[in-house]
C-alpha cells in the first residue's frame, strides 16, 4: 500500500491543471539511467519549475527549469546520453548520481519559441529566479559519434540557426534546461 500510494502522489502531482505561469514545486522523483558496478545513474525531477504552456486535450502542457551553464569538461556520457552530475548519494558499497534529464533539440526548439511569443514569461522566468536568454545556446541529448574510435560527442542547440552542432570546445558553457510535459 505504501508503494501504491507514492506513485499515486507523483502521478497526482505532475498530472495536476496548472495554469500559465505558475511556480510549481514538483515532488522529488527519479527514474534509473544506468548501471555500471557500483555506480548508478538516474534522472531527476526536482524543486521548482515554471509552467510555460497549459495542458489543452489535444497538447501536453509543459513545465521548465533552467539550471544555468556548464562546461562539456563537467558532463559525460551514460547509455548514449549527456549527463551531468547535479546530486550524489554515497553508500558503503555503491554511489547514485543524479541528473536532470537533457530535452531533445526539438523539445529545445517548441519551448524557446513559446517563451519568445510572450514576453511575460520572461518576466515570471526572471522572479522565479530563472532568467533565460532565448537566443543562448544550450545543451541536448542527441550525441554524435566521432572520430576513429567512433566516441559520442555532445552537441548544443543553437537556436539563431535552428541547428544542432557537434561542442568543439570543452571549456566554452552552454545553457541546461529541464521540461516536464504534463
Amino acid at each position: 500500500m505504501f508503494v501504491i500510494g507514492i506513485i499515486y502522489f507523483i502521478m497526482e502531482t505532475i498530472t495536476t491543471e496548472r495554469k500559465l505561469g505558475e511556480v510549481v514545486m514538483m515532488p522529488r522523483t527519479t527514474k534509473r539511467a544506468h548501471n555500471s558496478g557500483s555506480r548508478q545513474y538516474e534522472y531527476l525531477t526536482t524543486s521548482k519549475y515554471v509552467c510555460i504552456r497549459e495542458a489543452k486535450s489535444d497538447q501536453k502542457g509543459i513545465l521548465v527549469k533552467f539550471l544555468g551553464k556548464v562546461v562539456e569538461d563537467d558532463l559525460m556520457i551514460v547509455n548514449g546520453e549527456p549527463f551531468c552530475k547535479d546530486e550524489k548519494d554515497e553508500a558503503l558499497e555503491s554511489d547514485t548520481y543524479y541528473c536532470f534529464r537533457f530535452p531533445t533539440s526539438l523539445e529545445m526548439k517548441e519551448v524557446l519559441d513559446i517563451i519568445r511569443a510572450d514576453s511575460t514569461l520572461h518576466q515570471t522566468l526572471e522572479k522565479a529566479g530563472m532568467p533565460i536568454n532565448t537566443e543562448g545556446t544550450f545543451w541536448v541529448r542527441e550525441t554524435i559519434h566521432s572520430g576513429v574510435l567512433r566516441k559520442r560527442k555532445l552537441q548544443y542547440f543553437d537556436p539563431k540557426t535552428n541547428a544542432v552542432i557537434r561542442s568543439t570546445d570543452p571549456l566554452y558553457p552552454h545553457r541546461r534546461m529541464s521540461i516536464v510535459y504534463f
